[in-house]
């Protein structure tokens, strides 16, 4: 087990990454602890193997590996800092480069682009003409052209790719940058030319055949089960609903919509063995076998997952041809090795971290079953399977905040049938292509679609059962680094000394390493402010240990709800939220609230005004949460919802007020906890604030919410003398078109504010309520 020096060799590279990333990014402790990890695993190294220059020599290579991995890491670094730092976030620009990828992709705003992934790029800045390596360009496309290989200049703006605004939310500046992106540019429309025509036959050709692919399953597949079934046997994902994505996702079989390890061992396996049937020599069907399974990863778009198991399985073809005992756990070695060499960064992708992961499980499994010996199939199958969960769930944890607690059981069910989902797609597809359409065709993509709706089917059973989905929220560093170390030792031990009763440790470290992971933490008393953009979003933890929402949408940011608000609550360990207060019933306070209730997300109860605007807005919420069984409380002026030790007081407005105007019709809420007052006031003007200066006389809050996202229309002069807050956030948008905030009003708050945020540059704004004292905390500055 100890003496694969290729792992050894891997895993000081990997530390050597760590070491340089930590120092780019300023994070000594991180380039401390990666170091530290080094020393210890050549240690561990040298302890494993007697005495002698076969030892001096190996101490030798694992240093070089872990200096070989820092200096790559360093290099990819220097250079991605290079390509930035002669261009600036919107600047107009000619850029020319060499297309390598296109793809059909959806905005923000929902029309249709087409997003050219290209290398060799150079674009023109205040500096002249500069390199800026790989690039993604939006920009619309003539029919035909161009190709991949093409090489074409267009006119366009750059955009820096954006990070993550509240915790849990994607960030895309991290995943394209360690992709190996530079920065995105939108062409202006019509505005390119192709000045080289050479051109890649063989992707061009493969892009194609994907397209048609797609276009068949589409045609002759119910629209869910032909989005699914392009996902997994063409990587492309355009056409899969997002009910299905989820659904997949919580149920835990998520991982066969991904072209993986599972796809090309069935593939390349089926190949091999149906050419040895024909009595073809290892070399010529290795060889054939080797060859399909390339192009069928450059048809896929090469995801890091099948070109891990692309690798491996060509290891293993090689060892089968040379008469030698193929070994995985250096094939997954092998494989790591060449996607890190090749770019290093992509080892904090998720998706390479939870590959490589899950195939280590799986093989730690196998390794356990030599030491425990289990007597029956299904133990054995048992054992593997909760060796994969163990190993993978930190950091499904780590990035989607949740784990399906029946996953395992689920897989039992639906694994079994993937490789007639596979069979039955790729024969469908090629009697497609061949013979357009016809009997045979529809016949096998009949069987795939009565396949899919089975794993559907199955995937809603389940987590229709008690506690399907346990809601974990990120974890903190320290529990992802005690648990690894923890599982490690307790392996360690037993397959090292498995001979004595050091393999009973196993069972233990196991049940040490859950406690470490699902410990609860402390909650404290808190308001976080989501950056939505244009909109409100609030997140009141208070002093009873109740989780409250004021507000939840946005103008500007599509599924405001099911991209920022619900990761966020789920990142937090927030499995459920006590109340949620809408102020009125705009879609910037309330649209993410409807995305979240249609996903099931359990919701207490939702407080409105008791003289909300009674109108299509209105009638529509009621009716979405009377199909989720979700009830309706109103509070009128005067009003209370108090805990044990804090409480929302309702202000306005007053019980029978009757207006047309939403925001003069605005529940506004003061909270209080120990001492501390919070006020929150919706979109009420100047008029609806004057009557509350009798109310804060003397009396000043900690905390204050501008009216109106900070509108010269709200925050009078008059009520912030009285209001003399220590803390003032103002939520809206970076590109508003209604002047928010407004000169006046930012005035008025910051010279009668201790402090004033601001989401469009702060991003999420967290006020901490200690003991003593507030602070606050703001995601980006």
């Amino acid at each position: 087990m100890w003496k694969r020096y290729p792992c050894q060799a891997v895993i000081l590279f990997v530390f050597g990454i760590l070491t340089a990333k930590g120092i780019a990014d300023g994070v000594p402790l991180l380039s401390m602890a990666a170091a530290a990890a080094a020393m210890a695993a050549t240690g561990i190294g040298m302890y494993m193997e007697p005495f002698g220059k076969k030892k001096l020599r190996q101490a030798v290579i694992l240093i070089l590996a872990f200096l070989a991995g820092a200096i790559r890491m360093h290099t990819v670094h220097e250079k991605m800092e290079h390509w930035t730092a002669g261009v600036s976030d919107g600047q107009k620009t000619v850029l020319q480069g060499r297309i390598i990828k296109k793809q059909a992709t959806q905005t923000q705003q929902g029309s249709m682009l087409w997003a050219v992934r290209m290398t060799d790029s150079y674009c023109n800045g205040p500096q002249g003409v500069r390199p800026c390596g790989n690039i993604i360009l939006y920009t619309d496309l003539k029919s035909g052209e161009p190709v991949i290989g093409n090489t074409i200049v267009i006119s366009g703006t750059i955009q820096f790719f954006k990070q993550a605004r509240n915790d849990g939310n994607f960030d895309e500046y991290a995943y394209y940058r360690n992709q190996g992106y530079t920065f995105k540019v939108y062409g202006d429309r019509h505005a390119y030319k192709v000045v080289g025509r050479n051109t890649d036959r063989l992707r061009e050709c493969l892009y194609e055949l994907r397209q048609r692919l797609v276009e068949l399953y589409r045609s002759h597949m119910p629209p869910e089960e032909a989005g699914a079934l392009c996902a997994m046997l063409t990587g492309e994902t355009s056409a899969l609903s997002e009910e299905i994505r989820q659904l997949y996702r919580q149920s835990g079989i998520a991982h066969i919509l991904a072209v993986s390890g599972l796809h090309i061992s069935i593939i390349g396996a089926a190949v091999f063995r149906l050419l040895r049937s024909r009595q073809i020599s290892y070399l010529l069907s290795s060889a054939a076998a080797m060859g399909l399974l390339l192009l069928f990863g450059m048809l896929t778009g090469n995801s890091l997952s099948a070109v891990r198991a692309i690798v491996m399985f060509g290891i293993y073809l090689g060892a089968a041809c040379c008469g030698r005992v193929y070994d995985s756990m250096n094939g997954l070695a092998v494989a790591a090795a060449c996607l890190l060499m090749q770019n290093p960064a992509v080892l904090f992708l998720a998706g390479f971290q939870l590959s490589f992961t899950a195939v280590a499980g799986v093989l730690l499994g196998k390794e356990l079953c030599q030491i425990y010996e289990p007597k029956y199939r299904l133990a054995e199958t048992v054992l593997i399977s909760l060796s994969l969960q163990m190993l993978t769930l930190p950091l499904i944890a780590w990035y989607y905040f949740e784990f399906p607690v029946y996953a395992m059981l689920l897989n039992l069910l639906v694994l079994p049938f993937m490789g007639a989902v596979l069979v039955c797609g790729l024969a469908g597809g090629i009697f497609g292509l061949a013979m357009s359409g016809g009997v045979v065709c529809k016949a096998f993509l009949s069987g795939c679609t009565l396949l899919l709706r089975y794993f559907s089917k199955a995937g809603g059973w389940f987590l229709r059962l008690p506690g399907a989905v346990y809601v974990t929220g990120q974890p903190d560093i320290w529990q992802m680094v005690g648990y690894y170390a923890v599982l490690a030792v307790s392996v360690f031990l037993a397959v090292t000394y498995h001979e004595c009763k050091s393999k009973r440790i196993v069972g233990p470290g196991f049940a040490v390493c859950m406690m470490l992971l699902l410990v609860p933490k402390p909650v404290r008393t808190e308001a976080v402010f989501l950056d939505v953009g244009q909109g409100d979003g609030i997140l009141i933890r208070t002093g009873d240990g109740k989780d409250i929402m004021i507000d939840g949408g946005s103008t500007d940011v599509r599924q405001v709800g099911t991209n920022r608000i619900l990761p966020f609550l789920k990142s937090q360990a927030i499995a459920r939220i006590d109340d949620w207060f809408l102020s009125h019933l705009d879609q910037d306070h309330m649209s993410g609230l409807l995305e979240i209730v249609r996903t099931g997300y359990p919701i207490g109860e939702v407080v409105l005004a008791d003289g909300v605007v009674r109108d299509e807005a209105y009638e529509t919420l009621i009716r979405e949460l009377s199909e989720y069984e979700i009830k309706v409380r109103y509070l009128a002026k005067g009003d209370v919802l108090r805990g044990r030790r804090s409480g929302f007081r309702c202000l306005a407005p007053a019980s029978g007020r009757r207006l047309h105007d939403r925001n003069a019709q605005s529940l506004v809420l003061l909270y209080e906890d120990r001492g501390y007052r919070g006020l929150f006031s919706g979109d009420i003007s100047k008029k609806e604030e004057r009557e509350l200066l009798a109310e804060f006389s003397g009396k000043p809050v900690t905390l204050y919410k501008a009216a109106h996202h900070g509108s010269d229309g709200s925050n009078a002069q008059e009520l912030m003398t009285e209001l003399k807050p220590l803390v003032s956030v103002v939520s809206c948008a970076v590109e508003n078109s209604y002047g928010h905030p407004g000169e006046e009003a930012v005035a008025a708050i910051e010279t009668h504010s201790g402090t004033t945020k601001y989401t469009m540059r702060s991003g999420q704004i967290r006020v901490v309520f200690g003991r003593k004292k507030i602070s606050v905390h703001t995601k980006l500055f």
